[in-house]
């Protein structure tokens, strides 16, 4: 029942995880390998996610760059006019 609720491609993972059909494992090896999976995946993401940035005061997004451009623009127009 659990294998049938997954989307298609957790369902293809575990299939080619198991180099075969997830279906035809027992219940024991299905649940080890999913288990093992999560384990390996949960240090990935977490690795991944774990990366210190320096931050500085000239660092913008891109959406605030483009407001302190229009706000420069805005300000050119008014001496200007």
């Amino acid at each position: 029942m659990f294998i049938d609720g997954l989307i298609p491609q957790t369902k293809q993972l575990l299939d080619a995880s198991t180099r075969g059909k997830i279906k035809l494992k027992t219940s024991e090896e299905a649940t080890e390998l999913i288990e093992n999976m999560s384990a390996s995946d949960h240090v990935i993401l977490r690795d991944r996610t774990h990366q210190p940035m320096k931050k500085s005061l000239l660092e913008l997004s891109s959406h605030d760059a483009l407001l302190a451009q229009k706000k420069l623009l805005s300000k050119k127009l008014e001496i200007l006019t």
